[in-house]
């Protein structure tokens, strides 16, 4: 009896349930679709995922029925919930997309909107045939057909248009001439900097170069260069990370967002008709209704306050959805290059109110994975174990183990510092090389670092270069010594936290997210590394006197590395007492990767690699006293590397998820060649040809020259003593 009730009672108000259940989908797409931008919390990831999915399935599934399920009395009304229905099927402005891949399937939105235009027009039909007394419902309902076929339309059109090749079919190529720089007319000097609105202004105006950047387009143009080089003058080397943060966010706009239809003339037509149309059914409605409820011909109360609740929220909405296209930034980069000056002016004051331009700074945190502290990770722990059982065990490796930290200061500097000294090929391809290139040594040195360790970028997959490095840098930055005085220690500190974050940003995407690195990224490399190294770790931990409890476990693991690389190599001499080599004159490089280090490591697993590596950094006899700048660099040269050749596709999709710091370093490593922010000069036709041949140029950077005779002793380079 109680299920035979329950299932009456969902049969008499299932329609309502359902009109009303698709409205709040709406609500919550609406609401939450911006943490998208960033890296939002899971929960409300999965739910703005549940929402997108059934917003499309529970419209249709709900106007499939209405004209099969609904009751007589209901049929009056019918005839407006299945255009209104419709108008959800468009969906709100801020998503049109979930995933890249939606915007592929266009081609199934327009197939769909041609089929439920058709159900929806039989719903009306059925109705209005029945009770062409009630000429406001009719009209009322034929309004709310209108807007939501155009709505469904404009949905399905963004969606096209959200297509790499329909962006690089749109690209804007018009005269220079024609064109408002976005800096014309301010005042000020260097002192007085510029506002975010106003570095948001030169983002719209140079978005052609980040939309070809996004279709492997080169597009250059002199006016962008002056509105840079511009924006440099009042900003610094910080306007190009600002201006580059700014144009991602705008390509989020036109991937998954109504911004490629929105602000165009027929865009805003719908904007501006809309609300008018929706006011129009709702007063028209209201005047049907009037008519008196539950009579034997007025409608049920129920059914008017859902109509009533459906209409008014769709109004709402699309005065919202009005406001904000007049407060974009979309609407004043227009109305500047209009020279409607007045009211440009006062709608950038209401954004500065409201601190609107802040949203687009969305890259302020970076992706962490470590490798050494994941193999010394607590192996008891019982969600680890579940995990492993029910076999999501990668799974949970990924979600728990890996983190994100805040872009530091010292991490942004290194970046915007680097790329510019470098030379366009060598930021595209050298991977390393360039900085090893750029090694100088003192009299009397060998010479010979970079023959010693060169084949760990030119001879080494670039996924495997990563692990090398990745575990080098722990090792070198627990075995090394830091230097006497207190500014130089401060200093390296500062530069040692920049290159740990990268490593591990560059190790995280290696892990979590490998379609964001060239290929081929071998998960069996990292599989095999994590068990030689867990098992190593369990060996050689068990001797707790070789523990040092005033370190970490990947400390210990990495201190353990370096000295297990140690009794391998007989042929090196045991350190003075003052932790300095015995005879560095007397003694010549014999540690090299030759056959004799193949033997050592017949499986090729890196940490062993990157321990003997670790081991020639360390040592005196590289003649490199201020190693760390050296593995920054490399670090550098591999992220631009990574950035260069992974795919559009591969950034774009990531655009959805909140953005990756490797996309906006490969726009500024197209931008800094594009626009000349070399701090050299202008590319000649020798870096021109470097570029082509994707070589390093070789030409030096005397910031990037390590000069042994500037550095006092003791500043690096060497064996931390206790180490040894």
């Amino acid at each position: 009896m109680m299920g035979g009730g329950l299932i009456n009672t969902w049969k008499k108000w299932e329609i309502q349930v359902l009109v009303l259940l698709s409205f709040t989908l709406q609500l919550i797409l609406l609401a939450f679709a911006r943490i998208r931008r960033r890296k939002g919390s899971a929960p409300l990831r999965v739910l703005l995922w549940l929402a997108y999915l059934m917003a499309d399935s529970t419209a249709i599934y709900t106007l499939g029925h209405l004209s099969l399920r609904a009751s007589s009395g209901e049929k009056q009304v019918v005839a407006l919930w299945a255009p209104l229905l419709l108008l959800h099927l468009g969906g709100p402005d801020t998503i049109t997309a979930y995933a890249f891949e939606d915007n592929q399937l266009w081609l199934r939105h327009l197939l769909n909107l041609a089929v439920q235009a058709m159900g929806a027009a039989y719903v009306l039909y059925q109705s209005v045939a029945t009770q062409t007394h009630q000429r406001a419902l009719v009209t009322a309902s034929m309004l709310m057909f209108v807007t939501g076929l155009v709505k469904y339309g404009e949905r399905t059109w963004a969606l096209k248009r959200a297509n790499i090749d329909s962006i690089r079919g749109g690209l804007d190529l018009q005269d220079d001439r024609d064109r408002r720089q976005p800096y014309d007319g301010r005042a000020g000097t260097a002192e007085l900097e510029l506002d975010s609105e106003e570095v948001l202004l030169g983002a719209h105006y140079v978005f052609n170069a980040c939309k070809s950047f996004f279709t492997d387009d080169l597009i250059t143009s002199g006016a962008e260069r002056e509105a840079i080089s511009r924006g440099i003058q009042f900003n610094g080397g910080r306007y190009t990370h600002e201006l580059i943060e700014m144009q991602l966010s705008l390509m989020y706009d036109i991937m998954y967002t109504k911004a490629a239809v929105i602000y165009t003339w027929y865009g805003i037509c719908i904007r501006l008709m809309s609300p008018a149309a929706t006011w129009a059914s709702f007063f028209l409605f209201r005047l049907s209704s009037s008519r008196g409820h539950g009579g034997p011909g007025g409608y049920s109360r129920v059914d008017v306050v859902v109509t009533y609740v459906l209409l008014a929220g769709a109004f709402v909405l699309e005065i919202a959805s009005l406001v904000r296209v007049l407060g974009s930034s979309w609407a004043c980069a227009f109305l500047h290059a209009r020279r409607w000056d007045r009211i440009h002016g006062a709608v950038r004051c209401l954004r500065l109110l409201v601190r609107a331009a802040r949203s687009r700074r969305w890259l302020d945190s970076v992706g962490q994975y470590n490798l050494l502290d994941f193999c010394t990770r607590d192996r008891t722990e019982i969600r680890s174990w579940v995990a492993k059982k029910v076999g999501l065990e990668k799974w949970w490796d990924k979600l728990h183990y890996s983190g994100t930290v805040s872009i530091s200061d010292s991490f942004r500097d290194l970046l915007l510092e680097e790329i510019p000294r470098r030379q366009l090929g060598d930021m595209r391809d050298a991977r390393g090389r360039w900085t090893l290139q750029q090694i100088t040594y003192p009299p009397g040195s060998s010479g010979r670092l970079y023959d010693e360790i060169s084949w760990s970028v030119n001879e080494t997959d670039f996924d495997q270069s990563i692990l090398i490095w990745h575990v080098a840098i722990d090792v070198y930055l627990c075995c090394r010594r830091k230097p006497g005085l207190a500014a130089a220690a401060a200093a390296e500190d500062r530069l040692a936290k920049a290159v740990k974050e990268l490593s591990d940003y560059m190790f995280f995407l290696f892990v979590v997210q490998p379609h964001m690195l060239p290929g081929p990224v071998r998960s069996t490399r990292y599989d095999n590394n994590c068990d030689g190294l867990v098992a190593l770790w369990q060996r050689l931990s068990a001797d707790h006197d070789s523990m040092d409890p005033t370190l970490t476990p990947r400390e210990n693991l990495a201190r353990l590395l370096y000295r297990e690389y140690r009794d391998k190599d007989d042929d090196d001499p045991d350190p003075d007492s003052d932790g300095r080599r015995a005879s560095p004159a007397a003694a010549d490089f014999s540690v090299q990767m030759t056959m004799e280090e193949e033997d050592n490591n017949p499986h090729g697993l890196a940490y062993i690699d990157a321990a003997g590596l670790t081991g020639l950094l360390l040592s005196e006899r590289s003649g490199i006293p201020d190693v760390l700048e050296m593995i920054a660099g490399v670090w550098v040269e591999m992220l631009c590397y990574a950035a260069r050749h992974c795919t559009e596709v591969s950034h774009a999709k990531q655009l959805s998820s909140g953005g990756e710091l490797v996309t906006a370093m490969g726009m500024l490593v197209e931008y800094t060649a594009r626009y000349d922010l070399h701090p050299h000069g202008r590319l000649g036709s020798e870096d021109d040809s470097s570029m082509e041949n994707g070589e390093p140029s070789g030409a030096p950077a005397e910031v990037s020259v390590v000069d042994i005779d500037s550095i006092s002793e003791g500043t690096g380079g060497e064996i931390c003593e206790e180490y040894i």
